[in-house]
């Protein structure tokens, strides 16, 4: 019986060994495969073809963002104005370019609808910073349904 219980232990701590190396071998193994992997990546950080691509595509995304902000044709700036006032409820009538001497290049707007949907439309406008400066309105009407002329300039 005593033979049997030193054979039980030798087996044991012989598979508690075996257990204790496989696990060492694959932590060094794992340390050693990550150590790789990290000196690919310092090696790809500096590679020179990403960052000329990066450049381009920083490029191409600054010339988007000018061509936004900055270039933008009356029939831009009209399709914007139209659209933000549609989206708060608010119609546009007419839209006309006042064809005077005196007033040339000034356009004139009917727009109709409640007084809160056209002075938030007129904020929205204004924090777009479109290019275009606002010379007179006229309005008339109630709170609910108001009729307001604006006279405006798109700058070129």
């Amino acid at each position: 019986m005593r033979k049997y219980i030193i054979w039980g232990y030798t087996i044991l701590s012989f598979l508690v060994v075996l257990l204790v190396v496989y696990g060492i071998g694959n932590y060094l193994y794992l340390r050693w495969n990550f150590e790789v992997i990290d000196r690919e990546v310092k090696e790809y950080e500096d590679i020179p073809y990403l960052n000329r691509k990066l450049s381009m595509l920083e490029n191409e995304y600054n010339r988007i963002k000018y061509l936004e902000r900055e270039v933008s044709t009356p029939a831009l700036v009209l399709g914007k104005i139209v659209n933000i006032f549609s989206k708060n409820d608010v119609r546009v009538i007419s839209i006309n370019m006042e064809v005077d001497e005196d007033n040339r290049g000034v356009y004139k707007s009917s727009v109709k609808g409640s007084f809160s949907n056209i002075f938030k439309s007129l904020g929205e406008i204004e924090s777009l910073f479109l290019p275009i400066t606002l010379n007179k309105i006229y309005m008339y009407g109630y709170s609910e349904n108001i009729n307001m002329v604006l006279y405006f300039e798109i700058m070129e």
